[in-house]
């Protein structure tokens, strides 16, 4: 078993995570708070990928200048990304369009590959999947159980990314019940690890019980919708459910936007996209 790991300070979101999204972290002090679990969700297409691989590239560049780690208090620790089913190859290939940075985001980032466990048995796919340049996975039996002990093995005071948690809630052998608990559990393991989790979501793919249940187990949960903008315009509307201590920041995001650049997704005022 890993080693306990000390409790975190009584005022845990004085820490934040930066995004290099200008409309996001002027917007919540600074960044995302360390020690959340958050959910980012939406439609296939519907942006809540290319967010999160911004939010992704944005960390790596910061992380790929000596500077950025004299300040350890804002940057992370260490940039993880854990996949449940996708090669590490695949998820740099749909990178591509963020340039300089995804190459910052391929030295940086710490990847995971859990997909002998999501897959199993199944050897043809198994000869499919490459993870080369990956982290070894915790040998431990049961998806639920080898995604927890990853987690756990990350360093504290990380951004670590979860590609995807619809993937571990439509699995066949995994219960309801499990990604329930699963998810509360994080909720309480974040605080201890001082870490910010980022979990990517498919809507529609698992029962509409399980995915209420999904939105209530996380401390914060942003939606993302592709919506058609004047003249076409193709832009994504960000809803903040909920971010778990920071009520008053809700207000702040009633009317912004994504709009896709070559530098990532960017957030915009409507009044600035209408």
């Amino acid at each position: 078993m890993p080693p306990s790991r000390p409790r975190p300070p009584k005022e845990p979101f004085d820490r934040r995570c930066p995004t290099g999204i200008a409309g996001i972290d002027s917007r919540l002090g600074g960044g995302l708070p360390y020690t959340l679990s958050m959910l980012v969700h939406g439609a296939t297409g519907g942006g809540a990928r290319e967010l999160v691989h911004t939010i992704c590239a944005n960390v790596a560049a910061m992380l790929d200048k000596p500077e950025a780690r004299k300040t350890p208090m804002v940057t992370p620790r260490d940039l993880s990304y854990v996949t449940l089913t996708k090669p590490r190859q695949d998820i740099l290939q749909e990178m591509t369009w963020l340039g300089a940075r995804r190459e910052a985001f391929r030295n940086q980032a710490h990847f995971y590959d859990l997909s002998s466990k999501y897959f199993g048995k199944q050897d043809a796919v198994a000869r499919w999947l490459d993870a080369d340049q990956c982290v070894h996975v915790p040998d431990v039996k049961g998806l639920v159980d080898c995604l927890a002990a990853t987690l756990e093995a990350v360093p504290k005071g990380s951004l670590i990314i979860v590609d995807s948690i619809s993937d571990l809630a439509s699995h066949q052998q995994v219960t309801a019940s499990e990604v329930s608990q699963f998810l509360r559990g994080l909720q309480v393991a974040t605080n201890k690890w001082e870490s910010l989790v980022i979990m990517l979501h498919t809507t529609g793919l698992v029962a509409p019980d399980l995915e209420r249940e999904m939105v209530d187990a996380t401390d914060a949960v942003l939606e993302i919708a592709l919506e058609e903008g004047r003249g076409g315009e193709r832009r994504y509307r960000l809803n903040w459910k909920h971010i778990r201590g920071l009520p008053d920041a809700l207000t702040d995001f009633q009317r912004v936007y994504g709009i896709l650049t070559e530098e990532g997704m960017n957030v915009v005022e409507l009044e600035r996209v209408a």
